[in-house]
């Protein structure tokens, strides 16, 4: 794995698609061929929504908020 490549437009819209859509951050990791600290980080300096550290406004519910209680 090359943490050090430069992120390509490509990678930046699987990353935020793929994790929008339920991936984990070790399979997003795993299709770019990266590390998934790398990932981590690069989604929350992206703010993407459900991500630790991003914008709360726009993070996704957790199953807790979701369930009725």
């Amino acid at each position: 794995m090359d943490s050090t490549a430069p992120w390509c437009k490509q990678d930046l819209f699987f990353l935020d698609d793929a994790l929008r859509r339920g991936s984990s951050f070790a399979e997003v990791a795993g299709f770019l061929c990266r590390h998934e600290g790398e990932v981590r980080e690069k989604a929350k300096e992206l703010e993407i929504p459900g991500v630790r550290g991003s914008n709360p406004s726009k993070d996704r519910p957790s199953s807790a908020q979701v369930l009725p209680g």
